[in-house]
């Protein structure tokens, strides 16, 4: 049973080696040949297929071409790079066409017509043939490789530039460059020159990119993506549905977009308290303003910088340290603070009693003597105020305002113009003789009477001035009896 069996495998295989079995695609369309022309070279002609896919090359030279107008489905894909090379060299006049004809039956099929050895067009598919050789590895594809690099600072602390970058492309001639991810991040090409975003360059071609310094104030990324399009190529092979008739092979093209990336992290180089290109860094290498960098990065003695203040060992310190530090603090009044005579802050009132010229003075409620000691209001005013004839607690002053005792007091303030004791008191308060007292204190002045005085009114002055002294010498009697 198992030898009748290999024997019918064996024929089953020679059935199909002899009338041959074509797979169909079914996802492939159709072509048909929409024209079919000839080509004459002398005592030969030979066909050119126009197909409704473009024209069509021969790929089995023992069969006749089928007619014009005939329906011809797919078959396969063709891979052969040789052929691939053939087809896209192909141009369309008729000596082109069938150049490549003769190189394709000559590379892929082995075969030659001998009635074209020795032409011109033999010679030009000699050559095509010999150059498809070399490119029998070929693919066709688009592809697009990114030679990466680093970043650093350059060497004037300007910017953060890479180093050469570049891209190769199969399948295209040039490829664009995009730049992002950090705000100034700028595209230069080969010789150092800014272009826009998105420029062209040919594959190869290098470029660089860069950022100012000062954009760079955390690790950031910078994201470069380069990008190309070109073509993709198949070969279809489509094949009549006569096996006699010849298969023809087409080619197609569609356009593919490719692109490549790589990331450039930039890392702030750790600046301590520089200056660079104008920028300033503090003492955490952060950016910050000349103030900031000041009060961070230099050193400063009894200085105040900004709102900060700095003591005599150039350490920041309180408003208050640095006044008794760095001032010459001795009875000043700093804001709404108070420093002694010895410099060091002090409540108000210590400050007044250490600082001002207190003799006799009030401040606040608070009373100074003339010897600048706290008093209380009492002792002030007889020690600083100015008293004529009064009484002050219990001291006197007399008609100078110096202190006395109470007797000149009595004397010089009290009895003005009195007898006292048996004793004559003048308008001063003093002691003087009774004519002195009574010229100072008896006598009457009485008015002159004008010239336009009537003799009435002159009588009567003169009445009442005599009346006025007689009063007063019988008053100056009773005084003297009633002492």
């Amino acid at each position: 049973m198992k030898k009748y069996l290999k024997i019918i495998l064996m024929l089953a295989i020679i059935a199909v080696s002899a009338f041959g079995v074509r797979a169909y695609a079914t996802s492939e369309s159709s072509i048909t040949i929409d024209k079919k022309t000839y080509i004459n070279t002398g005592d030969r002609r030979e066909a050119k297929f126009h197909t409704t896919k473009g024209y069509g090359y021969c790929i089995t030279p023992s069969k006749v071409g089928a007619a014009e107008g005939t329906s011809l489905n797919f078959t396969k894909y063709e891979t052969d790079g040789g052929l691939l090379y053939l087809l896209k060299q192909a141009g369309n006049s008729d000596n082109s066409y069938l150049a490549t004809q003769l190189a394709i039956w000559k590379y892929y099929n082995g075969f030659t017509i001998s009635a074209y050895n020795g032409t011109s067009v033999m010679k030009q598919a000699d050559a095509l043939a010999a150059e498809a050789k070399k490119h029998a590895n070929d693919k066709s594809e688009v592809a697009i490789k990114l030679n990466g690099a680093s970043i650093s600072l350059t060497s004037d602390n300007a910017y953060y530039k890479s180093g050469a970058m570049s891209a190769v492309t199969t399948g295209a001639s040039n490829y664009t460059v995009s730049v992002s991810g950090v705000e100034g991040v700028q595209l230069l090409n080969a010789s150092g020159t800014v272009v826009s975003n998105g420029t062209t360059f040919k594959s190869g071609e290098k470029f660089y990119v860069r950022v100012a310094s000062n954009k760079i104030t955390q690790a950031s990324n910078i994201k470069v993506v380069v990008a190309t399009t070109g073509k993709v190529y198949v070969m279809k092979r489509y094949s009549p549905s006569n096996n006699q008739k010849q298969d023809l092979v087409v080619l197609s093209s569609t356009d593919k977009k490719v692109n490549a990336s790589a990331t450039l992290k930039v890392t702030p180089v750790k600046r301590s308290c520089e200056i660079v290109n104008g920028t300033y860094y503090g003492k955490d290498g952060s950016v910050v303003d000349k103030t900031t960098y000041s009060i961070q990065c230099e050193r400063h003695v009894c200085e105040k910088v900004g709102d900060v203040y700095f003591g005599k060992e150039g350490k920041q310190v309180e408003e208050v340290v640095y006044h008794q530090q760095c001032d010459n603090n001795v009875c000043k009044k700093v804001g709404d603070k108070y420093y002694g005579k010895d410099g060091t802050e002090v409540e108000e009132v210590v400050y007044h009693q250490q600082c001002d010229n207190n003799v006799c003075k009030k401040v606040g409620d608070k009373y100074y003597g003339k010897d600048g000691t706290e008093v209380d209001s009492t002792l002030y005013s007889i020690q600083c105020e100015r008293h004529v004839c009064e009484k002050v607690g219990n001291t006197y002053f007399g008609l100078n305002g110096t202190e006395v005792s109470a007797d000149q007091y009595t004397s010089e303030c009290v009895h003005k113009c009195e007898v006292y004791n048996n004793q004559y008191y003048g308008e001063n308060g003093t002691v003087v003789t009774e004519e002195t007292y009574r010229a100072q204190c008896e006598a009457v002045v009485v008015p002159v009477p004008d010239t336009n005085t009537s003799a009435l009114q002159m009588g009567l002055y003169v009445f009442l001035g005599t009346s006025t002294i007689l009063g007063g010498i019988g008053l100056a009697g009773h005084y003297r009896k009633s002492m």
